[in-house]
């Protein structure tokens, strides 16, 4: 869940908004709320409703909330770390059209709002924990032709939508990118594994007493490239935190000659995810930051998370 709506983006129709969900909830599921906050959204509209956490279809496609409750349920005793059990769900919900889902709030805050210093605590944590993430047996196959067709289009949405705001020097780098990694058979090699694909700091829960203690958010789980549960670190710690976290990481299968590489690529493509969310969504905000982890990318830097995950 990228969390890029905020109560500040309703203005002065915030309690108007929040009341709205709030009678969606009591109608649909007969529940008593005494208190109701709006916390986020992306692929969902996100409330916490007294311990409850629930979501709301909103940006994402229809079937996403029922394929994460249903992973949830497929990995609940297949890892060792707390993940969302959803105990309400909902895709026939009065006055509203989508699906709708609720779990008990997890401890702990994401991992984006903790310091540095206890940030680089848990490296060791996340390797173990995409360890036994990526051991889970895959309940479907992975199409790798799939998944090159599905970059080359997203480079194309680049090209389409976000060149023109890029010099000269940016759209070079941004072709041989793409173009490279798209063209080596090699990339499209690797050994699949059941990853949770948008694995960054958000999605991970902290604790002062336990360290990394839960997992949200796995809407876009599924056969993938390990590769992608990684990539984020490189962005948002840089190479000593993705090298703590290789160091505790348990599969020979997937660590290939070429692994290290596929890691770096993915980390400069998700750059443009952020870039491509400003432009396509009108927020200027996203469009900037991404152009400013573009150009931190171009110089070797590391270039950060998504706006809302500065380093405290």
């Amino acid at each position: 869940m990228n969390q890029n709506d905020s109560p500040d983006t309703f203005g002065n129709n915030t309690l108007q908004f929040i009341d709205t969900y709030k009678k969606i909830l009591e109608k649909c599921f007969q529940v008593h709320i005494s208190s109701i906050k709006f916390i986020g959204g992306g692929s969902y509209r996100v409330f916490e409703v007294d311990n409850l956490i629930f979501k709301f279809t909103h940006e994402g496609p229809a079937n996403f909330l029922e394929r994460e409750k249903d992973t949830c349920e497929l990995l609940k005793e297949k890892l060792s770390i707390s993940i969302p059990y959803f105990i309400y769900f909902s895709d026939t919900c009065p006055s509203f059209k989508g699906a709708v889902g609720g779990y008990k709030k997890l401890e702990g805050e994401s991992l984006y709002k903790i310091s540095t210093c206890n940030k680089m605590k848990t490296a060791h944590q996340i390797g173990q924990c995409l360890s036994e993430l990526h051991a889970v047996p895959l309940n479907e196959e992975f199409n790798h032709q799939k998944a090159r067709r599905e970059l080359l289009e997203f480079y194309h949405r680049i090209q389409k939508n976000a060149f023109h705001l890029l010099n000269k020097t940016e759209q070079q780098w941004t072709a041989s990118l793409f173009e490279n990694f798209l063209k080596n058979n090699e990339n499209w090699r690797f050994f699949p594994v059941f990853v949770h694909g948008d694995f960054d700091s958000s999605n991970i829960l902290y604790h002062p007493d336990k360290g990394v203690c839960g997992i949200i958010d796995f809407e876009e789980a599924g056969p993938g490239d390990p590769a992608w549960d990684f990539c984020t670190f490189l962005d948002e710690y840089g190479p000593d935190f993705l090298h703590i976290i290789l160091h505790s990481y348990n599969n020979d299968k997937v660590t290939d000659h070429l692994f290290l590489d596929r890691i770096s690529f993915h980390a400069k493509r998700i750059i443009f995810c952020e870039l491509l969310y400003g432009i396509e969504y009108n927020q200027p905000e996203h469009t900037k930051h991404g152009l400013i982890r573009l150009k931190k990318a171009i110089e070797n830097q590391i270039t950060g998370g998504w706006l809302y995950q500065q380093h405290r």
